[in-house]
C-alpha cells in the first residue's frame, strides 16, 4: 500500500466519521406548527386529534381540552384568528399538552411554543402556565391575569408538555388560539450512539493497521 493509498483511507474514514455524526445532529431538526383549531366541532373535547402533528391533550374536567366557537359563553376576539378556541378547563381542573414523536406515544421535546391566551371579554381571567420535561421536572411556571385583549405567550427552550390551570380566584374562564410550537425529535438512544462508536472505532483500527503495516514494509525496504 502507497502513501497515497493510506492518506486516501484515512481521508475516507473521516468523511465517514463526519457523515454519520451529521446525520445524528440532523435528527434533532425542529419543524415548525401552527394549530388554530378551525378543523375541530365546537363542543369537542381533543385528546389524540392532533396526534399526528405531535400532540396529545389530557385534563381534569368536562372543560379540558374543549372548543369553544366565539360568542359561545360570553367569549370575543382576543387577537386570535379565531372563531375557534380552547378552554383551558375549569377552576383548578388543568389541560396539559404532551408533545411525542407524531403517530406514536414517545415523548419528546418541542420549543419556541408560543400562543394567544384570553377569552375576550371584560372580565378577568387568571391562570398558570406550565412547562415540563420528560422527567416531569418543572421547568416554568407563570401566573397571568389578562382582560378581552388577550396575552402572548412565548417560550423558546425545550419542554416535553405544557399545562394551563385556571386559578381558583379566577373572574371568568380563560381559553386560547394560535398554538405554535416546533416539534423536536428525541436524540438518538445510547445503544444507537454506543454502536456508532464501535463501527467508527473498528474503521480506525483497520485503518491504522494498514497505515502500520505500509510502515513496516517501508522500513524494511531502507533499512
Amino acid at each position: 500500500m502507497s502513501s497515497t493509498s493510506v492518506w486516501k483511507n484515512n481521508f475516507t474514514l473521516s468523511r465517514i466519521i463526519i457523515s454519520i455524526i451529521v446525520s445524528l445532529a440532523a435528527i434533532n431538526s425542529a419543524n415548525a406548527t401552527l394549530i388554530d383549531f378551525e378543523d375541530r366541532a365546537t363542543g369537542e373535547i381533543l385528546s389524540d386529534q392532533y396526534h399526528d402533528r405531535g400532540l396529545l391533550f389530557s385534563g381534569a374536567g368536562n372543560a379540558s381540552g374543549l372548543i369553544v366557537t366565539i360568542p359561545q359563553y360570553s367569549t370575543g376576539f382576543f387577537g386570535n384568528t379565531g372563531p375557534n378556541i380552547l378552554h383551558m378547563g375549569a377552576r383548578n381542573e388543568p389541560t396539559t399538552i404532551t408533545f411525542v414523536e407524531p403517530n406514536t406515544n414517545k415523548q419528546t421535546y418541542a420549543n419556541n411554543i408560543s400562543l394567544l391566551a384570553g377569552d375576550g371579554d371584560i372580565d378577568l381571567e387568571t391562570f398558570t402556565i406550565s412547562l415540563f420535561g420528560l422527567n416531569g421536572d418543572n421547568l416554568f411556571s407563570q401566573t397571568y391575569t389578562t382582560t378581552n385583549e388577550g396575552f402572548l405567550f412565548e417560550y423558546a427552550g425545550n419542554a416535553a408538555s405544557i399545562q394551563f390551570t385556571l386559578a381558583a380566584n379566577s373572574s371568568s374562564g380563560a381559553s386560547f388560539d394560535n398554538f405554535n410550537y416546533s416539534l423536536v425529535t428525541v436524540v438518538p438512544e445510547p445503544a444507537t450512539v454506543l454502536l456508532f462508536l464501535v463501527f467508527a472505532g473498528l474503521l480506525m483500527i483497520r485503518f491504522r493497521y494498514s497505515a502500520s503495516t505500509y510502515n513496516h514494509r517501508f522500513y524494511s525496504i531502507i533499512f
